[in-house]
């Protein structure tokens, strides 16, 4: 009889609290957008003076992601929108401008508890 290969042995180790939870929690706050059509699943950038865009628009890059936008909402006026602050994301369904690399997200997003898979 042969024994077991080191690396397909199972190591019994006892529970820690290494691990929270199976995935990470949704934070949903209000954010001023300006007007527009705004729509479910819009990666939105903020700038130092507060001022909220589509990543990919001028202005408007990873180095100031900042929300995914929960809701399909249009503004006449410069308005509040519900967005996620933090969760989980499939990137296929991630919308950003049409020139922008969604796959420069994934690093700075993470720091914001934004991971995009």
């Amino acid at each position: 009889m042969t024994g077991v290969p080191d690396e397909e042995k199972v190591i019994n180790k006892k529970p820690d609290n290494l691990f929270s939870g199976v995935s990470v929690e949704n934070l949903i706050k209000a954010e001023r957008l300006p007007a527009g059509e705004w729509t479910r699943g819009m990666v939105i950038g903020k700038k130092d003076d507060g001022t909220c865009g589509l990543i990919g628009d001028t202005g408007f890059d990873e180095t100031n992601v900042w929300a995914v936008v929960m809701e399909n909402k249009k503004l006449d006026a410069e308005g509040f929108i519900q967005v996620y602050f933090s969760g989980e994301f499939n990137k296929a369904a991630l919308i950003v401008s049409n020139s922008f690399d969604i796959g420069k997200l994934v690093i700075p997003a993470r720091k914001l508890s934004i991971i995009l898979e």
